[in-house]
């Protein structure tokens, strides 16, 4: 029988702390660094490594959230496609920590040996690595490897974790909101990938096909994924080749590019969700520049992706189990991504209404939430014959919907949400979700959403986690033709959308853009007692529906948003 670590064992680990009293008595604990309770349900393996390498993140406090929150919600209500966005520099001289507060963290980091690999221009991050013993003098811990349950239970893993609390000194402490990286144990929850498209179908049921024909397949617009699986851009090729979509001069996948965050998955254990991610961006945008940030901690690569500016859009298909100041942290990264206009969208979930505890992004509103249906098409033209809900099944998988009761302040119904407040619960005033929901699911138990490839073959496979890059491509070509139509370039020079559901809210499922699904149900609500079906207008299976490419395009080069 497996031997457990108990929290009385954990004592004799205090008592090691490589620091001394007195540099303890200017220390302060933030939750940023608690004791995980799995720790002591978990099997000890030994010490860390006193030489392993340890790739970690700090969030610094904004000085004006506040300010920061009315910026985006101002430029994403303005109701035109030309809003002037922010560099990464500007928001950090606008709403970043200070810049002694961002100097007092590097230069405590670096007392001890630290490398500080990225400071950010925004003022809200900062990334370093060293040795574990280098951190443990830091952050006055002690680091230990163990073998436990995933967060989920669905298996078991090693995984690295503090034993004690981490601690700063109380000028350090005060300029810091969180810490990630250091503990390995907090992971993503992949979702699910397990009437079948092809990238034709698809363009066919979602009317990209005319934004092709006018000859955009998404040139120089940049995509990104946030990466959290092993992938093979070997994949590429054979699925540009069978499905015959076009490719840059330099060659077939040449136009993907792969941007290391901290540890990376590239080429490790492959649950199929990262290959799944890059093709489904190539079905839509198959010219794009795509970048994957390839990383395994979230705040890692959002931090990477805020300072880069690069992509205009980014799609993420995982949900995260977060701490209160890991998830405050994370959204503060997203509110300057919207106000550098990049727009960023997350799946919904696979398993309806039971999402917590993993409700991250569900719940940030600066997040398009993508839900997911399921259709049936031509199989000629992808012409739609029918379109529902994916309805939660025998086996717990459908489309995510509903709200989380994740208690972060930033959990509230946001502006964009006010018309249909009225449909949620009496007492519910969290986000509500999802927002759009494009293709997840074969019509039945025999059927998979998309085909694609993964370890060298062909195969198939449902989930939301399709849903939400397939609609970041779109959006990118669609914003390509919009903007060669427009003929101007916006004041700053960059051609974005950013936060797009306030736009896609104020249409108000605009029967030319919107495909209202009606039928199917995902489970029942998180009151325990309203049913979450599938209506005329928003509801919580689908959102708005799903979208007509064509009309998303001829809306905004008509001036009717």
């Amino acid at each position: 029988m497996t031997a457990l670590v108990s929290f009385l064992a954990l004592g004799v680990f205090a008592s090691a702390l490589p620091v001394s009293p007195s540099v303890l008595l200017r220390r302060t604990v933030q939750d940023f660094g608690e004791v995980l309770p799995v720790v002591g349900q978990s099997k000890l393996i030994g010490k860390t490594s006193p030489g392993a390498t340890i790739r970690f993140g700090i969030a610094l406090r904004s000085r004006d959230s506040s300010g920061l929150q009315a910026f985006c919600d101002r430029q994403a209500g303005a109701g035109s496609p030309s809003r002037e966005f922010l560099t990464p520099q500007q928001v950090g001289e606008r709403f970043g920590a200070s810049k002694d507060d961002q100097a007092t963290v590097v230069k405590y980091l670096e007392s001890y040996g630290l490398a500080v690999t990225l400071v950010a221009d925004n003022r809200m991050s900062v990334l370093a690595e060293g040795s574990a013993s280098q951190i443990e003098l830091a952050f006055g811990t002690d680091l230990r490897e163990f073998h436990g349950l995933n967060p989920d239970a669905s298996g078991e893993y090693d995984f690295r974790a503090n034993v004690t609390p981490l601690s700063l000194p109380i000028n350090v402490a005060n300029a810091v909101l969180s810490v990630s990286g250091i503990e390995t144990y907090t992971r993503p929850k992949a979702l699910s990938t397990t009437t079948t498209l092809t990238p034709a179908l698809a363009q066919g049921l979602y009317k990209m096909q005319p934004v092709m024909t006018a000859g955009f397949h998404g040139e120089g617009r940049n995509l990104g994924i946030s990466s959290f699986d092993g992938f093979s851009l070997t994949n590429a090729t054979r699925f540009i080749s069978t499905y015959g979509l076009p490719y840059p001069a330099a060659g077939a996948g040449k136009n993907i590019t792969v941007k290391q965050c901290g540890v990376g998955m590239q080429n490790n254990y492959q649950m199929g969700e990262g290959d799944l991610d890059y093709q489904m961006m190539l079905a839509m945008a198959p010219l794009a520049n795509i970048t994957i940030y390839d990383g395994s901690d979230l705040y890692y690569v959002l931090a990477q992706e805020a300072q880069d500016n690069k992509s205009d859009v980014i799609s993420e298909s995982y949900s995260w189990k977060l701490s209160d100041s890991g998830a405050q942290a994370c959204h503060q990264l997203h509110l300057s991504m919207t106000a550098q206009g990049i727009t960023y969208l997350a799946a919904s979930g696979d398993t309806g209404t039971k999402i917590e505890p993993y409700n991250y992004p569900d719940c940030d509103p600066e997040v398009l939430i993508v839900g997911g249906t399921a259709a049936t098409v031509n199989s000629t033209t992808g012409a739609r014959a029918a379109e529902v809900a994916w309805s939660l099944d025998s086996t717990g998988h459908g489309g995510g919907g509903g709200w989380s009761t994740n208690t972060a302040a930033f959990n509230t119904s946001p502006a964009y949400q006010k018309a249909i407040r009225k449909l949620a619960p009496a007492g519910v005033t969290q986000r509500l979700f999802p927002d759009v929901a494009l293709h997840a699911a074969g019509a039945d138990s025999k059927t998979f959403a998309y085909y694609f490839f993964f370890k060298g073959g062909k195969v198939s496979a449902d989930g939301t986690s399709a849903s939400s890059p397939l609609f970041a491509a779109g959006l990118a070509t669609v914003e390509q033709r919009l903007f060669q139509y427009s003929g101007t370039t916006p004041a700053g020079g960059r051609w974005r959308l950013g936060r797009l559901q306030d736009l896609i809210y104020a249409q108000n499922g605009r029967g030319d853009i919107w495909y209202d699904i009606t039928s199917g149900n995902i489970g029942t609500l998180q009151d325990g007692k309203t049913p979450g079906t599938a209506t005329r207008g928003w509801d919580f299976a689908t959102g708005w529906g799903s979208v007509s490419f064509d009309g998303l395009f001829r809306s905004f080069s008509t001036g009717r948003y």
